[in-house]
């Protein structure tokens, strides 16, 4: 069924809706349409999966409900789903939950989801009046009264006041699901429209809020002792009910033919009293509970009563809180009703003291429950002196405990750490160990609160029973019941222990129930739509009852072990799945622990731990602690223990009771609940499943997988089940004519018969024609086969026709097919629509574009045209232009030539001028240099003779070498002293600078005394020629030499004392510098490993290039004179001067200077922080 729209299963969501895009064989391949956001505000995103068929029900996915537009069908009453399964149900709830109309049917029975809101507009005075009008005082005589009416908690009280008023039937309203599903809220609106309902006149129909009596108000106040007492807060509800309760509401039922003659359309009933009966309190939640819950709401109420109350019932009470005692704990304060625990205590007190609790038995009554709370703080320790023991070491725990039970010290601590062992006639107390005395201390708590709870409950119905309190009671035969059963819901967690198995034992008895009852209404269904029913089969919890209370079923196996020495919880499991190995129900898996086993119940498997299931069977407390209860002088714990110990070893009605032997917990619990289903099978029984949308107790969102599970366990799914065993899927006339009329070729006879079927009203011509309409549609295959059967394909009633399963979809598929030939059809001739509407307007668009191509062209012609004449006009004018342009050229050629001519004739005349001018410079410049050469070498070979008695003067000038022998000296000494700081170099840089400047400075006074001795020379060699006066001369200039060495000789020794001076000196501010020096030190490092790498470019640049300090001009002279004269052959100038030797002085006092002057100039820095000019220093090969 291709493009068909379904349901398919998913792990996270549920049942997801998804089309279909192809099948075949066993599978599918469908589109999933996956929720993108929690509120489904977002569009879907679209899936591809491949599904099997053979996973599904008939091998045929289930369909979805949508009308003709695609919309879901959303239905009030779930019957009238034309696809009835778990997928159409749960989408049906979310589409209502989502438009806040928490209530949906299911024929008799009301499917409630908690809004997690209080609705006003649904529980107004006019909803309440609305109900009991339609439903009992103005209801039509034939006919379901609750047609017109939305669903609505409502109708179901109704329907049980006018089943009781007007059939004179009891009836039960039976309220299940899980905590937090708002079971114990439902109730409370059920009661008070039950209670409202009678003062409604049946014929003014005025609801009247103050006419409640006494009685009623006692009634509607119990439920806040209940609450008080039974709830508590759990992970799941705040107000969670941990315990079931069964009231019966007792109503005096007028006789029906007194209310005929009287003229009454309805007898009256009036609320007289009311019965409460629980079952199964939690008595675990006393001593303990998880962090993020808390025990039951009386206890944090007395601690939240002002503090002369606190004071007043117990002085251990003055100033406590809820960390004062172990069993409460610390937890965070609790709304309730909008309440507050203190609230609520002045709310409870009341409510007490409406029972008849007050005065003294109110404070004997509230010092029983701080007995509870102080057995938590009882604290115990082994026994120094021998491990087998146990004492008490909370002595003043102790003594607190005895202040409020009466009883000295010493005998508590022998009830709690030692128990009465019989053995034959003799009695003795064994020792308990830690443990065991834990356990005694916390099983009596729990007893002890027991019992105030059935005291309460008991009190309760001795003030609200209609045969106590009211008036008319001894006029009343038997007083009519509307019961309410709030039980716990089916319950599955990760560890299922004693209190699991009670609950869903006491669920698969209602489940019994529900099916019979379920069954019952298909059967009246079938008739009224005059469809005979054959056998069908319906799932049956029969044989898990037998597996649970059979009579070698869980319970009674349980029960002897329990009796028998030594029993445990290992040997019951071994028992248990030993006797039922052949129970399908019983299930042993090979990974089980020997204390696991599981059931399978209707709602799924559970596994069930059995540890503690022989200790909380038993349920006894020792002799021990009942002579201690006796002991006290509070008479609710001393009476109530003392009877209760005494029920318990009670015979029990029907049997031999062995001696010493008691009622375990599970028998009583069997007992109990075979006394409610007595009760229960004799009234009228409805059904209310409270369902909890979402796990964060949001409003207006549902979550679909725990939806499912929670309908799974209510038997929402099973009653599904039952009522669509034989025929699942059903129509009304009308919609099956609508859907599938046009598929047949049958035709009604006249128009009224036609009319009538679009009103709705079925009548006996149109079951004909749907009938007729089916079969022109299935042709010859009017049955199928079911279980190796030939059944039946369908079958048509007075109002609905009903299919087999399989029979519909074949419909949807032929329907599907149908729609598509009369959909190729249509998209046929829209088709020729749209291509012919594209033909027209391509049309249009092509003459539109010739007429634009046809002006285009004719424009581009016109400017062709334009531009043509434009050029002509621009010929015309280059051509008078042009003439006039020759005019203007050939006057200024004239005037170019003209002026170059002129030009040319003065340039040769200049060039001649210039030519002679040169010749005449030549010749006479030619003249003056050959005679000036003459003289200049005469004059050469003269200063010869004089060189040579320059050889002493070459020894003078060899002494500057001490000068450079100083220089290397302070080189060193400034290469070792360089990191002792920058300032010390700068010192030193000064220093060598001075005395590099003494010695340039003897230099040049050496040069110009050369220049003078020179003069001087010529002047001699001009006035004497006479080489002996010449000789004398250069001795005298030699002696002046001398003295003039000598006194530079002293200048440096005097030099080389100040620097050892300065030496002192610096090692003197040395250790003044060292402390500046180390701030700074990180600094200079780094500039100093700058500094190093420029001396080592300098170094590498003077090996490269080696230089020598550039000469005076006049002794540079010299030196080329007398090159030129060993060039001519003339006397060597080695013989007088050696050259080299002096050059390599020069050049290595060059080298040492050079790599101290070039980084010692470049950091020095004035104070401002700018840099000194450096000294510049030439060097040349």
């Amino acid at each position: 069924m291709s493009g068909g729209n379904v349901y398919v299963r998913d792990d996270e969501f549920g049942w997801l809706g998804a089309k279909i895009n192809s099948t075949d064989g066993g599978k599918a391949d469908v589109t999933v349409y996956v929720p993108t956001d929690s509120e489904g505000k977002k569009k879907p995103k679209e899936v591809k999966r491949s599904i099997k068929l053979s996973e599904y029900s008939g091998e045929s996915l289930p369909l979805q409900n949508i009308d003709a537009d695609g919309n879901l069908i959303e239905k009030e009453d779930m019957r009238d789903l034309p696809s009835l399964h778990e997928a159409a149900i749960l989408y049906n709830l979310k589409t209502r939950h989502e438009k806040l109309n928490p209530y949906t049917r299911v024929g008799d029975m009301v499917i409630a989801m908690n809004p997690f809101q209080w609705l006003t507009h649904l529980y107004s005075e006019e909803q309440r009046t609305l109900f009991a009008d339609k439903i009992i005082f103005k209801a039509p005589e034939a006919g379901d009264p609750r047609k017109g009416l939305p669903p609505h908690i409502y109708e179901t009280s109704a329907m049980a006041y006018r089943g009781l008023a007007a059939h004179g039937l009891h009836q039960s309203i039976l309220v299940s699901g899980e905590s937090g599903s708002g079971k114990t809220e439902t109730v409370k609106i059920i009661m008070k429209h039950l209670a409202a309902v009678q003062s409604l006149s049946a014929d003014s129909a005025i609801f009247s809020a103050d006419a409640t009596d006494a009685i009623v108000k006692r009634i509607l106040e119990s439920n806040a002792l209940l609450e008080a007492f039974g709830n508590a807060k759990t992970v799941r509800n705040n107000n969670s009910s941990r315990f079931g309760k069964y009231i019966q509401l007792q109503f005096d039922v007028e006789d029906g033919r007194s209310a005929e003659l009287a003229g009454k359309k309805l007898p009256t009933c009036v609320l007289a009293g009311s019965i409460n009966n629980t079952y199964l309190l939690e008595k675990s939640r006393v001593v303990g509970h998880e962090s993020a819950e808390r025990t039951y709401h009386i206890f944090y109420q007395i601690l939240a009563a002002p503090e002369d109350v606190k004071t007043k019932l117990w002085g251990g009470l003055a100033g406590a809180t809820n960390s004062s005692f172990k069993y409460i704990g610390d937890c965070e304060p609790l709304l309730i009703d909008d309440m507050t625990d203190g609230q609520k205590w002045e709310e409870t007190a009341n409510a007490l003291a409406g029972i008849g609790i007050e005065g003294e038995k109110f404070d004997t009554f509230m010092r029983a429950i701080c007995t509870v709370m102080q057995l938590g703080n009882i604290s115990f320790a082994e026994n120094p002196s021998n491990s087998e023991e146990t004492i008490i070491d909370s002595k003043d725990e102790l003594n607190k405990l005895g202040d409020l039970l009466a009883v000295e010290t010493s005998d508590i601590e022998k009830a709690l750490t030692t128990r009465a062992v019989t053995i034959g006639r003799e009695t003795y107390d064994k020792p308990l160990k830690l443990s065991e005395s834990q356990e005694t201390r916390d099983a009596f708590a729990k007893e002890i609160y027991f019992q105030i709870f059935d005291y309460i409950v008991a009190v309760m119905n001795t003030m609200t029973s209609a045969e106590n309190n009211y008036d008319k009671a001894n006029e009343v035969q038997e007083f009519g019941r509307v019961s309410l059963l709030d039980i716990f819901g089916f319950e599955s967690f990760e560890v299922n222990r004693f209190e699991q198995l009670c609950i869903n034992y006491a669920n698969e008895k209602l489940q019994q129930l529900y099916t019979l009852d379920t069954f019952r209404s298909v059967q009246e269904e079938y008739e009224d739509e005059d469809i005979e029913l054959e056998s069908v089969t319906f799932p049956d919890n029969a044989s898990v009852l037998r597996l649970v209370e059979g009579r070698v079923g869980v319970i009674a196996l349980l029960n002897e072990e329990c009796v028998r020495p030594n029993g445990n919880d290992e040997t019951f499991v071994s028992k248990v799945c030993l006797v039922n190995k052949d129970n399908p129900d019983m299930l042993q898996g090979r990974l089980f622990r020997p204390y696991e086993f599981a059931i399978n119940h209707y709602a799924g498997t559970v596994k069930y731990d059995a540890r503690m299931f022989v200790h909380k069977n038993t349920d006894n407390i020792s002799s021990n602690l009942l002579d201690l209860a006796c002991k006290s002088s509070n008479e609710l714990i001393s009476v109530e223990l003392k009877a209760a110990a005494d029920a318990r070893l009670a015979k029990p009605s029907g049997g031999r009771k062995k001696k010493g032997q008691s009622t375990t917990v599970a028998t009583k619990f069997r007992s109990q609940l075979t006394a409610l289903m007595n009760s229960i099978s004799e009234t009228r029984t409805r059904y209310v499943r409270c369902i909890k949308p979402n796990p964060e107790k949001l409003p207006v969102r549902l979550n679909l997988l725990s939806t499912a599970e929670q309908l799974r366990c209510a038997g929402v799914l099973s009653a599904i089940a039952i009522s669509r065993a034989a025929f699942p899927t059903r129509l009304h006339h009308e919609d099956f004519i609508e859907r599938f009329d046009f598929l047949s070729s049958a035709r009604f006879g006249d128009d009224e018969d036609e009319k009538k079927v679009e009103a709705g009203e079925g009548n006996s011509s149109s079951r004909a024609y749907v009938e007729k309409v089916v079969l022109d549609i299935l042709g010859d295959d009017t049955t199928v086969k079911e279980e190796g059967q030939e059944l039946t394909a369908y079958a048509c009633g007075k109002t609905r026709v009903y299919f087999r399963s399989g029979v519909l979809e074949q419909f949807e598929a032929k329907r599907a097919a149908a729609l598509s030939t009369h959909v190729i059809t249509m998209q046929r001739y829209a088709r020729g629509y749209l291509e012919r509407s594209h033909f027209q307007k391509v049309k249009a668009s092509v003459i539109a574009i010739q007429a634009t191509m046809r002006r285009y062209n004719r424009r581009k012609l016109f400017l062709r045209i334009l531009q043509a004449a434009i050029n002509i006009s621009c010929w015309v004018r280059c051509i008078y232009a042009k003439k006039l342009l020759i005019r203007l050229r050939k006057y200024k050629a004239a005037t170019i030539i003209q002026k170059y001519w002129r030009s040319a004739l003065f340039f040769g005349y200049f060039t001649k001028c210039r030519a002679a001018a040169i010749t005449i410079q030549k010749t006479t410049r030619g003249f003056l240099t050959r005679k000036h050469n003459m003289e200049k070498t005469e004059q050469n070979m003269r200063q010869s003779k004089t060189f040579n008695k320059l050889k002493d003067f070459k020894q003078s000038i060899l002494k500057l070498g001490r000068a450079a022998a100083l220089a290397d000296a302070i080189a060193e000494k400034a290469e070792e002293n360089k990191l002792e700081g920058i300032e010390e170099q700068d010192s030193l840089s000064d220093e060598v600078e001075v005395e590099v400047a003494l010695l340039t400075n003897a230099n040049e006074q050496l040069m110009r005394e050369l220049e003078a001795l020179k003069a001087e020379n010529v002047k001699i060699k001009e006035k004497y020629h006479n080489t002996e006066f010449q000789l004398k001369a250069v001795s005298i200039v030699k002696n002046k030499l001398e003295d003039t060495l000598k006194v530079k000789e002293k200048d440096i020794s005097y030099l080389r004392s100040e620097v050892a001076k300065a030496k002192q000196k610096k090692k003197h501010d040395f250790s003044v510098m060292k402390q500046a020096q180390d701030v700074k030190e990180d600094e200079y490092k780094s500039k100093i490993s700058d500094l190093e790498a420029k001396l080592q470019a300098a170094k590498e640049t003077i090996k490269a290039n080696r230089r020598v300090r550039v000469q005076p001009a006049g002794l540079n002279g010299s030196f080329r004179r007398a090159s030129l004269r060993n060039q001519k052959g003339k006397k060597k100038f080695s013989d007088n001067f050696d050259y080299d030797t002096e050059q390599d002085v020069l050049t290595n006092l060059g080298k040492k200077l050079q790599p101290i002057m070039d980084p010692i100039g470049s950091i020095m820095v004035n104070s401002n922080g700018k840099k000194k000019q450096k000294k510049k220093w030439k060097w040349a090969k």
